[in-house]
């Protein structure tokens, strides 16, 4: 048995592996660019067969390094 299942058997409850899709969602962006971010190093995930995980903790480490940014008020609509 590989690492990679042994790490996914171990799933916490109050830490649960999202697919891509789901971390997508999650984070509100497309499944693309969260394929990107797992490609590029910025968010790290785990690859069991042809399929790829991500613990939440992992999601909600990259949204405390990479905040939006707040929406202007100006930019609001119906304000001008």
């Amino acid at each position: 048995m590989n690492d990679v299942v042994t790490t996914l058997e171990m799933s916490d409850r109050n830490d649960p592996l999202y697919s891509i899709v789901e971390g997508a969602e999650y984070l509100r962006i497309s499944d693309t660019t969260l394929r990107k971010l797992v490609n590029e190093g910025e968010i790290r995930a785990a690859k069991y067969f042809r399929h790829t995980y991500i613990r939440r903790s992992e999601l909600d480490r990259f949204v405390e390094r990479h905040p939006h940014p707040t929406p202007n008020k100006k930019h609001k609509q119906g304000e001008q």
